[in-house]
């Protein structure tokens, strides 16, 4: 169940019912009875909100899933000093993927023409200002939409501008629209969800959002959650669009969908995965019944089939959501094996398994880039940059910080040309990020950048040429980087004809230079420089094709001798620049004798960046550099080879995060397992101690046995030989009294006598004893 923490002005829900957002929260809407089974809802007050922040309580704020500030909640002094002191956890709270709706603040907000007054307890990256409007009345305008297919507004319902203006007419607080406008510190940070457009605009606060007044923004993050309006939603009970983002800042903008057959028997078996999945609070919703034309609606990513559904209906479901443009869908079909007990799940998707690891990581790169830029290295934005393009996400969010960063290790010269620090291996990279990456690019705000990207790769070339030219002082390494940045960007074709003699000339004998000697001693990530320096002389034809096959040859033997059994190479990062070259090598037809073992070596190597992928972290050894390189390498692989990934990917279904839910299957199955084997060994053991316990106890029934017949015979001779004394002594009396003759006669054989009543004693107590004790053992036996 999903924790969410709703901060409130306990002031305003005492003397006003309307003000009761939790109670506007709990209305099921479309959710239905699932709400109060998937949420439950605490509030604080000023009172209790400290609790939020003092570690080790069982109300802490990260034992919730999503915080809601109510309207007005930050009126209170001891309310909003709580959250401005709780700013490092709250923040903490945002970064591991938790959300945030901060709802209409009225004393946060400024006049226009004054200062505005942020939160204060937000991340600086993501806070906010607001001011006033310039109108008296919150209720005049008119709020639009901006993106109806933007996920707060169109799941799990669907808002438009007529739903939102009806809940400002009619409510039980009053006609009410928005007291303020929305003036994100950062812009690129935010995307205008809500924005009024029928009135004069407040050209200082808009910046760089559509035309309009925004009212309501989020973060352009998906993982990092974050909801502000200037809407009085929970008053204005504008509970549709409450749930849309209730939903969205608690369980994340991917929900999977479950379709099930209420009643039939081959439905029961999927609850013990919707209950998991609750318990270990996946985002699931439950469909019962639906039709296929319903089914196509559905707003959800992934899709899991009851195995009550026959694959013939899948088949159409399959189809009905397919004609879905834009959409990557994945479906699951929950079968029953035939062979043996249990189920499994059949896939059909829109997109490759690769591709999804490659998204998945650039979602986290993207998320690393502030506040440091990732680390401000060049070779870092060499790594990033190209990956990013290469999936076709925008790079606009991030070229007015890079080209900004960039600017201040600029080192010009009075010749026009100009360099990264004065290091060659840097000004190569900083050439490849500006021609690949920036040349092409609109880059907004120009005015944020003293150097446009055109006029810098000129001179960056202007640099590398003059130092290429001086060849003798340069290492070969560096040579080396820099032929290979005037390859790669394609700008060495576009310098003049005698330049462009004199660099493949020094590109010959670099190559002369580097004899195959040497090759075994070269560090692998040199390794590769060489290798794409050899496939551009190729395309040349300035050197042999006969000398350049072999050395090459020598080279893809050097590199498969260092591949380890895992697929890699020393570690993902180096891996993911063999990778790299290898694609660019195979790319060049006439290395017909290399071609097979650097296929091999490509594959393999592809299937060890599938495997190190971290689906919990979302990207490789969590650096970003190697994040890069294997993402890359992955996009690349399918756009230039189009290989089947079940070919080689056999068990990337297990690592994607899109099945997390089977895998939380397989992990309930093998923990089901344990469980079952130690039930066993503890029914062992108990058998075991039992047994034990049988024996001892048979042991002491016995001791106490024995015990019992020393006892009785101990008693029986005492008793008997008193008797026997007795009796001795009155045959004794009787004789002396009566037959005093009898008695001599006695006396005068008394040893005879003596010795055959002793005898005779024994004899009887010994008979006794033994009747005694052959009794009770057979009297107590179990048979």
């Amino acid at each position: 169940m999903f924790r969410v923490a709703v901060v409130v002005n306990e002031n305003e829900v005492a003397h006003s019912s309307f003000a009761n957002t939790v109670a506007v929260l709990k209305r099921p809407v479309s959710l239905g009875d699932q709400k109060l089974q998937s949420y439950k809802f605490t509030e604080f007050d000023k009172f209790s909100v400290p609790r939020l922040f003092q570690q080790g309580h069982q109300d802490h704020l990260f034992e919730f899933d999503s915080l809601i500030i109510s309207t007005n909640a930050t009126n209170n002094a001891e309310v909003l000093g709580a959250l401005r002191g709780g700013q490092k956890t709250i923040e903490e709270f945002i970064e591991i993927g938790k959300g945030v709706l901060i709802l209409s603040q009225k004393k946060l907000s400024k006049q226009i023409d004054e200062a505005g007054q942020k939160t204060g307890f937000l991340p600086e990256r993501y806070d906010y200002s607001i001011h006033d409007r310039p109108e008296p009345s919150s209720a005049a305008g008119l709020i639009s939409v901006v993106d109806d297919a933007d996920r707060i507004l169109s799941y799990p319902n669907h808002i438009d501008t007529e739903l939102i203006e009806y809940r400002c007419k009619y409510n039980s607080f009053m006609e009410h629209r928005y007291r303020s406008i929305v003036a994100p510190t950062t812009i690129s940070q935010f995307i205008a969800v809500l924005i009024d457009r029928s009135l004069v605009n407040v050209p200082r606060l808009q910046m760089g959002f559509p035309p309009g007044r925004p009212v309501m923004v989020r973060t352009a993050n998906s993982f990092e959650r974050i909801v502000a309006t200037t809407m009085a939603l929970d008053w204005g009970a504008h509970e549709e669009l409450l749930e849309n983002i209730l939903i969205y800042i608690t369980e994340g903008s991917d929900q999977i969908a479950v379709l099930r057959r209420k009643g039939a028997a081959l439905d029961s078996p999927i609850d013990v995965y919707t209950t998991r999945a609750r318990a270990a609070k996946f985002a699931i919703r439950e469909y019962f019944d639906f039709q296929i034309d319903q089914i196509a609606l559905l707003n959800h990513r992934t899709i899991i089939v009851s195995p009550a559904y026959s694959i013939g209906d899948v088949e159409e479901i399959w189809r009905a959501l397919s004609q879905r443009l834009n959409v990557d869908i994945d479906l699951y079909h929950m079968l029953q094996n035939t062979g043996e007990s249990g189920f499994q799940l059949v896939r059909r998707s829109q997109s490759n398994s690769s591709n999804y690891l490659s998204i998945t990581a650039a979602r986290w790169i993207s998320r690393s880039f502030l506040p440091n830029y990732w680390g401000k290295s060049i070779w870092t934005y060499n790594c990033v940059l190209p990956m990013l393009k290469d999936l076709d996400i925008d790079l606009s969010d991030y070229s007015i910080y890079v080209l900004k960063d960039i600017e201040n290790h600029i080192k010009e010269r009075p010749s026009g040309s100009a360099s990264y620090d004065n290091v060659p291996n840097a000004t190569a990279q900083l050439l490849e990020v500006l021609a690949s990456c920036f040349v092409t690019l609109e880059i907004p705000n120009q005015e944020h950048s003293t150097t446009a990207p055109i006029e810098l790769v000129r001179k960056c070339e202007n640099w590398i040429i003059e130092h290429l030219t001086q060849a003798d002082k340069l290492p070969l390494r560096d040579r080396l980087y820099l032929l290979n940045a005037l390859s790669r960007t394609r700008r060495l074709f576009e310098l003049r004809p005698e330049v462009q003699r004199e660099i493949w000339s020094i590109a010959q004998d670099a190559f002369a230079r580097y004899s195959a000697s040497v090759i075994s001693d070269t560090e692998t990530v040199e390794l590769t420089q060489w290798l794409e320096l050899l496939t551009s002389l190729e395309t040349s034809s300035k050197v042999s094709a006969t000398e350049l096959d072999k050395v090459s040859g020598l080279i893809i033997l050097e590199l498969q001798g260092r591949q380890q059994i895992e697929g890699g190479w020393k570690n993902v990062s180096v891996s993911g620049e063999v990778l790299l070259a290898l694609l660019r090598f195979l790319e060049v037809e006439n290395y017909a004798r290399s071609r097979l073992i650097a296929k091999d070596m490509l594959l393999r190597g592809v299937e060890y960046l599938v495997r190190t992928f971290d689906v919990t972290a979302g990207n490789w050894s969590n650096d970003i550099n190697a994040t890069a390189k294997a993402a890359r390498t992955l996009t690349l692989f399918e756009k230039r080879w189009g290989l089947p990934s079940a070919d080689f990917f056999a068990d990337v279904n297990a690592r994607s995060a899109i099945l997390t839910f089977s895998q939380l299957t397989r992990n309930a199955q093998r923990q089901d397992g344990i469980l079952l084997r130690n039930l066993l060994e503890s029914e062992a053991n108990l058998r075991a101690i039992s047994h034990k316990l049988s024996s001892s106890q048979r042991d002491a029934a016995r001791a106490v046995e024995r015990e019992k017949v020393i006892r009785v015979t101990a008693f029986g001779l005492v008793v008997v030989s008193l008797i026997s004394t007795a009796s001795l002594i009155l045959v004794v009396w009787i004789l002396a009294a009566s037959y005093r003759q009898a008695l001599d006669d006695i006396i005068g054989k008394w040893s005879e006598y003596l010795v055959g009543g002793f005898v005779s004693v024994l004899v009887t107590l010994v008979f006794m004893g033994l009747y005694s004790a052959s009794k009770k053992r057979l009297l107590n036996h179990p048979e």
